[in-house]
């Protein structure tokens, strides 16, 4: 997947929404508070990389065996960019913070296994 700083939050999103339809992507910045504590607030899609600060243009393999924290890790380490992983569940995203060490192959069948509907057993019913 090739990070520019001419492409956008939505632009990289819906590549890796392509991929892993079951996952989303969203990106953060974080801001100073009071007393050394923190705010974390989510970017708006339309926002350019170069903008929300990319450091370096480049391209990022993201293969189904990837962690979710190595994924988030890399984009941190090499492009500067905050990124947080969400499963779908049901009709609600639920951030994958506990779960950082699957690899992104298990978030998203996991995320398809809690999204549709379960089809019974053709034994079940008859």
């Amino acid at each position: 997947m090739p990070i520019m700083r001419t492409s956008t939050i939505r632009d990289i999103q819906v590549g890796f929404t392509a991929l892993y339809p079951y996952l989303s992507l969203d990106f953060y910045k974080y801001t100073g508070g009071r007393f050394g504590s923190s705010t974390r607030l989510k970017l708006n899609k339309s926002l350019s990389l170069e903008s929300v600060g990319l450091k370096k243009d480049g391209s990022f393999q993201i293969a189904e065996t990837l962690t979710v924290g190595s994924l988030e890790e890399t984009f941190l380490k090499d492009f500067g960019l905050y990124v947080q992983v969400s499963r779908k569940s049901g009709t609600v995203w639920l951030e994958t913070t506990m779960t950082d060490n699957w690899t992104l192959l298990q978030q998203n069948v996991h995320g398809q296994e809690l999204s549709e509907p379960k089809v019974p057993d053709k034994e079940r019913t008859e």
